[in-house]
């Protein structure tokens, strides 16, 4: 990802790297499987704009690599009236960068 720095970690018998990305809303961390599948493992929010920064955790212990999803799993329908929108644009303002790599 490249978006903060890398750890080594154990979680539960799963060898795990961890990176960080610190936001001007939200510090973002992600585990993600050593070797040659890298499935997510552990994520974790954390708010930096509410008292005693609240943290949104996701542990995953089984990932079925075996079965490929369907492509109507990632299809977009939005509501009647609705459509996409690009909302990420509050992350990268001006003084709210990530960290860059060392």
């Amino acid at each position: 990802m490249g978006l903060g720095y890398y750890f080594f970690h154990w979680i539960g018998s799963v060898e795990v790297w961890n990176d960080a990305c610190p936001g001007c809303i939200a510090h973002w961390q992600l585990w993600v499987e050593r070797g040659p599948a890298p499935i997510p493992r552990k994520y974790v929010i954390t708010s930096k704009t509410m008292a005693a920064a609240p943290q949104y955790t996701l542990r995953i212990k089984s990932w079925d690599t075996d079965t490929p999803p369907d492509a109507k799993s990632f299809a977009f329908a939005p509501p009647q009236g609705r459509s996409r929108s690009n909302s990420t644009h509050w992350l990268m303002s001006a003084n709210c960068r990530p960290r860059q790599e060392r």
